[in-house]
């Protein structure tokens, strides 16, 4: 991490609702900018802390605040990253809650982050930002890469254009973060209010004073105000209408209007903003000479970045099934060689042979392995997938082509990463689900990922379907699963509140990652997983083993025998491996092993021994569609809270004894027995 100003190592981190203490008392500083243009760079680089830092759009969809510390105590200051925003409000909950962060707490600086990648568009906003009043400095980033592009801008030419202090900074070099600290500094010790260029038309000018007048009169903030009159504020015609002037104020706007033949003053508003942005860029930068592109044109064209994008997506499933498979052998068989023994030793010698010193194993031996051998193989994998792909800014091109076929399912491009890394595992599948901009696409998205067959649910299909029942019988499940996913899909994109989020995405230029920041973000997602995972698999563990080794278990199989024997038409036996298979689905496999020696007298790896051609194909398919293992709700509770997640498990679970039942009927009316 670059050397960043300030004696504390770390800032204190809280959420931006809990103000206590003299935290209250602190000034505000907010990083404003779109998606993309490194906001959590510079706040890294500030606070000393790692934050996600790219967007494909809308990794910080959260609000994040820390203290950063000064050399003295009345230098002290929040620094606030806020999910990236295009323009004046926006149809995303992460757009929305940006502007209501900023609206409500009323910061005492904001540092506008523009890619000089794409200064224009970046521009636009920071014309909102001037319309709407706001102490401002700029912070310009990407600047290497805009040389390299043949566009490098002149930052002094832009400061005295926008009349705004502006700092150049390459955050992963460290450049600039220290000339930006003593900026905002600076502006903090100033405390005055801002003075900007008028952002508006010049025959627009004498309306906007006439409503500042109006504006002054009813109390509230000249500038702003105006602004979000002209945007139809619900909030500024409410304080107008207290003082009885909102009367005044419309006839005003009203005649002005008609006057000029201005039919929508927003969109018109939005027009000369655009217009006013690309005049700034272009004096600001020099004339583009040469652009090497080639490859960026090639990965986001319909057709070749399609075959491209496809291509990609059967590496990701391909790494995560085939190698995340062998990591999570090689691992399981070294814990079980290396630790377990060990294990073993100690809950014998502190508990005895009974069998608490067994529960013990099951939580602290089984419980740690399952963390591990689904931790490092699978989602640490998929982080640092995740991690390079976004630091290279493709996710965006990605959720540009997968456009069409995820709104079927009524969500975004981006959620096609999701969806296709749920096959390897389900568990970071759904911790991507938090850069969907909204709840409704959060829950449909990870309903589907519960429905798409992870590693663990293809070992049992393809070691029990298919070597007993055939590798036809093993595809037909999948091909089951697949219809399941798009009823599912298209069914909750009709009845679900709500409607699909537009897409509104740039697709930024590609850039090669930096390996060790790749590595950092990495590790950053994956400890979070550790610490939040690792307890809920260990005692979902201590309990399974303690119904199991206290012969509970068995009781509990009575109250189920209607619908397992009854309506499943499975041995009620076979009810403990559907149990267990919470814990971990290919655990289903091994106790329906246990089982079928049991009762065939001696050890047997033929299931048919056990269970019926019909009966088998019925438990493999209810283990694929029924719930999800423990890892997996562990994450779906944290993703989508109590409530969400267990409607999702509920309707799963619902839904998979229903299908049984009539399948296992099917099955055997066509003499499949």
């Amino acid at each position: 991490m670059s050397h960043c100003p300030g004696d504390s190592p770390r800032g204190t981190r809280f959420r931006h609702r809990f103000r206590w203490g003299k935290r209250a008392e602190l000034p505000r500083v907010v990083l404003v900018g779109n998606p993309n243009v490194g906001k959590s760079l510079i706040f890294n680089c500030l606070t000393r802390s790692c934050v996600d830092t790219a967007n494909y759009p809308g990794v910080t969809v959260g609000l994040t605040e820390k203290v950063v510390k000064g050399k003295e105590k009345d230098q002290d200051f929040i620094l606030a990253d806020l999910p990236g925003i295009y323009g004046f409000g926006g149809p995303s909950e992460d757009q929305k809650a940006a502007w209501d962060y900023i609206f409500k707490n009323k910061p005492d600086l904001l540092v506008a982050v523009l890619d000089s990648t794409n200064l224009s568009r970046n521009l636009f906003l920071l014309m909102v930002l001037m319309a709407l009043d706001m102490p401002l400095i700029v912070a310009g980033t990407f600047g290497d890469k805009a040389e390299q592009e043949g566009e490098p801008v002149n930052w002094e030419k832009l400061s005295r254009i926008l009349e705004i202090p502006v700092i150049p900074v390459v955050a992963p070099k460290g450049r600039g973060i220290t000339q930006l600290y003593r900026e905002i500094q600076k502006r903090l010790s100033q405390r005055g209010s801002p003075s900007y260029p008028l952002p508006y038309p010049e025959f627009m000018r004498n309306l906007v004073f006439q409503l500042e007048e109006i504006m002054k009169k009813a109390g509230l903030p000249p500038r702003r105000s105006v602004f979000l009159f002209f945007m139809g504020d619900q909030e500024i015609r409410k304080a107008l209408e207290e003082k009885g002037l909102l009367k005044e104020a419309e006839e005003t706007l009203e005649s002005f209007l008609k006057t000029h033949g201005i039919k929508d003053l927003p969109e018109a508003l939005f027009s000369f903003h655009h217009s006013l942005s690309r005049v700034i860029a272009q004096g600001a930068q020099k004339p583009h000479t040469h652009i090497p592109r080639k490859l960026e044109k090639m990965l986001s064209s319909p057709i070749s970045g399609s075959i491209a994008a496809i291509l990609l997506l059967l590496a990701v499933f391909s790494t995560l099934f085939l190698v995340g498979g062998w990591l999570s052998e090689l691992l399981s068989r070294s814990w079980q060689s290396l630790v377990s023994p060990y294990l073993q030793k100690l809950a014998f010698y502190l508990l005895g042979e009974g069998p608490w010193a067994k529960v013990f194993l099951w939580g602290f031996d089984e419980g740690i392995l399952a963390a591990l051998t689904v931790g490092i193989p699978y989602i640490l994998i998929f982080y640092f997938i995740l991690a390079f792909l976004e630091d290279t800014g493709y996710l965006s091109v990605l959720s540009f082509l997968g456009e069409r076929l995820t709104r079927l399912f009524g969500l975004p491009g981006r959620a096609l990463i999701n969806l296709v890394a749920s096959a390897g595992c389900n568990v970071p599948a759904l911790s991507g689900t938090r850069i969907l901009p909204t709840m409704r696409e959060r829950f449909i998205a990870s309903l589907l990922i519960l429905l798409v067959p992870c590693s663990a649910r293809s070992a049992v299909i393809f070691g029990a379907a298919a070597p007993f029942l055939g590798i036809g019988a093993a595809l037909s499940i999948y091909a089951l699963v697949g219809i399941i996913i798009l009823i599912f899909g298209t069914l909750f994109n009709r009845v679900y509140p709500g409607k699909p989020s537009v897409l509104i995405a740039e697709i930024p230029p590609l850039r090669w990652p930096q390996l060790r920041l790749v590595l950092r973000k990495t590790w950053f997602r994956f400890s979070d997983f550790l610490y939040f995972a690792t307890p809920i698999l260990i005692f979902g563990s201590l309990l399974l083993g303690s119904l199991y080794e206290t012969g509970v278990v068995w009781s509990l199989m009575a109250p189920l025998r209607p619908i397992i024997e009854g309506w499943m038409g499975l041995p009620v036996s076979a009810g403990l491996a559907i149990l267990f298979a919470f814990l971990r689905k290919e655990m289903s496999l091994q106790l329906l092993l246990v089982l079928a020696a049991a009762q065939a007298g001696a050890p047997t790896t033929n299931l048919l021994s056990f269970m019926t051609p019909a009966q088998l194909y019925v438990f493999v398919f209810f283990i694929t569609i029924s719930f999800p293992c423990l890892s997996a709700f562990s994450m779906l509770l944290r993703e989508l809270k109590a409530k969400r997640a267990l409607i999702i498990l509920l309707l799963m679970l619902s839904f998979s004894i229903l299908t049984s039942g009539f399948l296992y009927r099917f099955l055997t009316y066509l003499g499949f027995r």
